[in-house]
């Protein structure tokens, strides 16, 4: 009930915004990762009114160099854009206005709109800086993250690192440098509990219902909403918090599954207390206390075998596939934060600890830090994406392995000093060790394919031609490499060589050796 009110009250808001009124586009809104489902919404109301969005050449000349973008992605996006406005074109949904404005100008949309100002006009953009520009007198509104229209305001951004203002971008610019130490706590009046309301960033009223859990920094609660919000403890709602949730959100994000920050929340409706966020809620089991767990797994996942092993794993590399595009590095690949239903329904928690431009993750495990990295304060560096590839490829080994590390070995020391050594135990054509865990493991490595066995042995031994840092396989390279460990299995290959490759734990090794699988 809740979700159709709002629904019903943004209609007759948007209804009064554009009656009478010329409605003009530009390419931030275009390609804001919620424009096609705010497209979907207000379209109705378009043809209700009998009205339309007008492109003027300059935004129809920067989506034209956009299709011929290095960035494969944006290219892609846009080539989609441009075919949905082409076809409402032919709907009298769009048209394309001309104008004689110089297209490289500056003040483009300000000039326009000067020689217009009889008439009643609106601009949907999100871009700050075009919205800062112009000064004359129209109406300026921009698509937010709930798909729904909302205006600018100059406190959303007053107290934001200048670095981080990146308003629009589909994916992060790295950082070269951290940023500053200088952090401080805000005050707030009241930290909400259950029973209390907050505020969106959009001004909707958020009521708190029940505690799901609790940890270090806040805890998550239930909401009258389709989200759950996660109230920091005081000592944790800081200055850099909120400016790096501001950049999070600043920028275009859509991967099912990844429960990242959707708004931020306040005790008041004038957003002058930021207690935390609002996101999708996750369900499932911890990778940690399931799959690392043997007696767990076999308890509850009875009906298992390899191949929904590896097709979890699969949509667990899609998903940080996605992460990587958007140049956000996890940082803390844990199996803690890692949540499943099936192999196919998955949850990324704790998004918040995510490093995004000079905000670093300030967390991780032994297990999953780089050789190089080994020992150094998290939160005091950014972290490269070869450090990353170097926990992704733990995350794929101890999947497949059940739990089990890379370096654990017979003989072995302290986790930190086995990675830091990259004495990989486990036989890879001719090298050869003594040192295999004693227990089933040997057989789980002996019925790998050989690509992985390759993959896995090249990563991890400090003799492989990918232990460098700059060498290391990439998260879209793993993605391949298990999405055809799992196509042979489909196939059949690998049960036709040998019954027992389907085993979550074999109890012997692979009958036949073959370099092809």
């Amino acid at each position: 009930m809740y979700i159709k009110n709002e629904l019903n009250n943004s209609l007759d808001k948007f209804k009064k915004l554009i009656n009478n009124c010329k409605i003009y586009i530009d390419t931030s809104s275009l390609l804001n990762f919620a424009f096609e489902r705010w497209l979907d919404r207000y379209l109705p109301v378009l043809k209700q009114q009998n009205n339309y969005l007008i492109i003027l050449p300059k935004v129809y000349d920067e989506l034209k160099l956009n299709m011929q973008n290095d960035d494969l992605n944006l290219a892609s996006v846009t080539k989609n854009v441009v075919q949905r406005l082409l076809d409402l074109e032919n709907k009298n949904l769009i048209k394309f206005e001309q104008s004689d404005i110089e297209k490289t100008s500056a003040s483009y949309f300000n000039d326009f709109f000067k020689d217009k100002k009889d008439q009643n006009c609106l601009l949907i953009t999100n871009d700050y800086d075009v919205y800062k520009s112009i000064d004359c007198d129209i109406k300026i509104s921009r698509i937010n993250k709930s798909s729904d229209m909302s205006k600018f305001r100059h406190d959303d951004i007053s107290k934001i690192d200048p670095r981080v203002l990146r308003l629009n971008q589909s994916a992060f610019k790295a950082a070269k440098a951290i940023i500053s130490s200088d952090d401080a706590v805000n005050k707030i009046s009241k930290i909400p509990a259950v029973g209390s309301t907050v505020y969106d960033d959009n001004g909707n009223k958020i009521s708190i219902l029940s505690e799901i859990s609790a940890g270090g920094e806040g805890i998550i609660y239930s909401t009258n909403t389709e989200y759950v919000a996660k109230i920091y403890k005081k000592e944790h709602n800081t200055q850099h918090k909120f400016q790096k949730l501001k950049l999070m959100l600043g920028t275009s994000f859509d991967c099912t599954g990844v429960c990242y920050p959707t708004s931020l929340i306040y005790n008041t409706n004038s957003k002058s207390e930021f207690v935390g966020y609002l996101m999708p809620k996750a369900s499932g089991e911890e990778l940690q206390k399931s799959v690392f767990i043997k007696p767990l797994f076999e308890r509850k996942y009875k009906s298992w075998n390899r191949i929904d092993l590896v097709e979890l794993l699969v949509n667990i590399l899609h998903k940080i596939v996605y992460l990587h595009s958007k140049n956000i590095i996890i940082g803390d690949i844990n199996p803690a934060n890692i949540l499943f239903v099936s192999p196919r329904e998955i949850y990324f928690v704790d998004t918040d600890s995510y490093q995004v431009g000079p905000f670093p993750c300030p967390v991780g495990t032994v297990n999953f830090t780089a050789p190089e990295i080994q020992g150094i304060h998290y939160g005091d560096f950014l972290r490269t994406m070869e450090h990353e590839n170097f926990a992704v490829a733990t995350l794929c080994f101890m999947i497949m392995m059940t739990g089990k590390t890379p370096y654990s070995h017979q003989g072995g020391s302290d986790p930190a000093h086995n990675i830091k050594k990259m004495l990989f135990p486990y036989r890879f054509e001719g090298n050869v060790t003594n040192e295999v865990p004693d227990g089933m493991w040997k057989y789980i490595w002996s019925h790998l394919p050989y690509k992985v066995k390759e993959g896995f042995y090249n990563t991890f031994s400090r003799d492989g031609s990918c232990s460098r840092p700059d060498k290391r396989l990439s998260s879209s390279e793993w993605l391949d490499i298990f999405k055809y460990y799992l196509k042979l299995f489909r196939r059949g290959n690998l049960q036709e060589q040998d019954s027992m490759s389907i085993a979550i734990w074999p109890t012997r090794s692979k009958k036949v050796i073959n370099k092809n699988f």
